[in-house]
């Protein structure tokens, strides 16, 4: 909004008129400028500035849209085959059994990792706006610390409080043994979503489309 008024189009790309010394006429701080440039929207050519949303940085948000587009179409029916297998192996009353925990598992995991992928691609971005690359993987670090607490703390109370919740909340004492078991998954996880929302601020969908394939 600041240097709106002073950009001047040329070939598709919009360009600040001037050069370093007028961006303080501009009341631009050296932290919108360096924001912009991790965004991609702005490209630096000696003491010049020019503010780019053209064809390479569009090929790029297309790029990480398909690649994310193409990933989840392919979960989603990895998904129909795995429970059409279920189905069949274990019957409609196995399938009953697996909703039941699968619901609690879906509860303790969203409590692990809920928001946390979010929070990382914003606190990145912002280093990465400062051009803090150290400040970035400390972040990371920090990030999955919190997150393995979490995930801790969840497995504590799904795996200590397994046969109260099986025969009070799910009314099936069977479901206790799955109940011990899932929540070992929790931390594994709580990493992913870190790593996920790390690079996702590095504008680099491939390696979360991966991972996901892969789990």
């Amino acid at each position: 909004q600041k240097i709106a008024k002073y950009v001047l189009i040329d070939n598709g790309n919009y360009n600040i008129a001037g050069n370093v010394d007028d961006l303080s006429n501009y009341e631009i701080k050296y932290r919108d400028i360096m924001l912009l440039g991790e965004c991609g929207l702005i490209n630096f050519t000696g003491v010049s500035y020019f503010l780019n949303i053209g064809r390479e940085k569009k090929t790029v948000f297309i790029k990480n849209a398909a690649i994310l587009t193409v990933s989840s179409l392919l979960l989603r029916f990895a998904g129909i085959i795995f429970k059409v297998w279920l189905a069949s192996f274990i019957g409609s009353e196995g399938i009953g059994l697996y909703q039941l925990i699968f619901s609690v598992y879906v509860l303790a995991a969203t409590f692990a990792t809920s928001g946390i992928s979010t929070a990382v691609t914003r606190l990145v971005t912002e280093e990465l706006a400062l051009g803090s690359k150290g400040g970035t993987l400390k972040i990371l670090r920090r990030a999955i610390e919190l997150s393995l607490i979490i995930a801790l703390v969840s497995i504590g109370i799904v795996f200590f409080g397994a046969d109260l919740i099986a025969t009070e909340f799910l009314g099936d004492l069977r479901a206790s043994a799955a109940l011990k078991i899932l929540p070992f998954s929790l931390p594994f996880m709580a990493i992913s979503s870190c790593l996920r929302g790390y690079f996702f601020a590095q504008r680099k969908a491939t390696p979360s489309a991966l991972a996901q394939l892969t789990e």
